[in-house]
């Protein structure tokens, strides 16, 4: 059939040759004219975007070179830089708050930083860890003089630039809750500071973290109240194997505050949640192998099929927590309590050395 039809066609082209002559001519004519326009609007956009990169360029040396101005020119570049779109300018912002000693540009940087967004939060993490590592150095050494402008420093990475102005890794967390998705805050010193000179106490009562990366991070005495560590993929079903899941592998908890918070499935193998308050926290399925929760407040607790293999939950509360076909192999629950707990697998009563009430 289409062999005839191609016959066909050969027959008219050849029975109508002064028709068919000036139509390949237009044909041929059209597809050059779409060739040539298309490539002339390559050519355009790609020169557009030369000049637009080149034009970013110059803005981003001129606000380099305005930083070493008075001050009040030095405050006009900081927030100059957090509306460029170069990839530098967090880099350049984050190196700037790791020399700053002026409360107030140090303040604007902040601001400067949040208005970058989540890609702020990874160079911020390893200025924060820097500045942590230094502190400990500085204690260690005894050296006093150095000290109080690190803790300062290090606290400006964290939260606060000014009182009741929270800023730094917090505010973005908070600002951004529920778009932290991957993002890395591996080893982050978020832990509560009691120094007097640069008082810190991480809250994010309520904020999604699910899918942040927080392995080995300090997190101890930390406002997490009804916070979410784990949701639904774009399936939209939890359980699957695109949910925005939590990483807390290694991570310091001591006296955190996880009433309410929503765990399940989150990785916190080799944790440490010693007098942690976990208080009708969902940690259904969640990984916390090894982990320590010692002494901890798990009252209504949902740990049902929950890995706890070599934990240690010594003198953990576990009241009316649901433990059914978790596995706690090899844990130490000595000193348990756990009233009205359902412990609806027959071999857990016998693991906790009482009898299910």
């Amino acid at each position: 059939m289409v062999q005839t039809r191609g016959v066909n066609l050969w027959e008219w082209l050849r029975q109508n040759k002064v028709i068919a002559l000036p139509l390949a001519v237009f044909a041929g004519m059209s597809l050059m004219m779409a060739t040539f326009v298309g490539t002339q609007l390559y050519i355009q956009r790609t020169k557009h975007q030369h000049q637009l990169q080149e034009r970013q360029d110059k803005l981003f040396l001129t606000l380099v070179q305005q930083l070493s101005s008075t001050e009040g020119e030095r405050e006009t570049a900081i927030l100059a830089m957090a509306r460029l779109d170069d990839p530098g300018a967090v880099t350049t912002l984050v190196d700037l708050l790791s020399q700053e000693t002026n409360p107030s540009l140090m303040s604007t940087i902040h601001r400067a930083l949040i208005n970058k967004g989540t890609t702020a939060l990874e160079p911020l993490t390893i200025l924060n860890k820097s500045l942590s590592n230094d502190y400990l150095a500085l204690q260690q050494s005894g050296d006093l003089s150095e000290k109080p402008k690190i803790a300062r420093r290090l606290r400006f990475t964290k939260e606060a630039c000014r009182e009741a102005d929270p800023c730094g890794i917090a505010k973005i967390l908070t600002f951004y809750s529920g778009k932290l998705h991957s993002a890395n805050l591996e080893g982050a010193d978020l832990g509560t500071d009691g120094n007097e000179i640069a008082q810190f106490a991480l809250v994010l009562e309520g904020v999604d973290l699910s899918g942040i990366n927080l392995p080995k991070a300090i997190l101890d005495r930390a406002n997490l109240k009804n916070s979410i560590f784990s949701s639904a993929g774009k399936d939209g079903r939890v359980g699957t194997l695109d949910d925005e899941i939590a990483n807390l592998r290694g991570a310091n908890l001591t006296n955190a505050h996880l009433t309410g918070a929503l765990m399940s499935y989150v990785s916190l193998e080799g944790s440490n949640l010693m007098g942690a308050s976990l208080d009708r926290a969902n940690l259904a399925n969640a990984q916390l192998n090894n982990s320590n929760l010692s002494s901890a407040r798990l009252i209504g607790a949902q740990l049902q099929q929950a890995m706890l293999a070599g934990a240690s939950l010594t003198g953990a509360n576990l009241g009316v927590v649901q433990l059914s076909q978790s596995n706690l192999v090899g844990a130490n629950l000595g000193q348990v309590k756990a009233v009205s707990a359902d412990l609806k697998d027959p071999t857990l009563p016998d693991l906790l050395g009482m009898e299910q009430t």
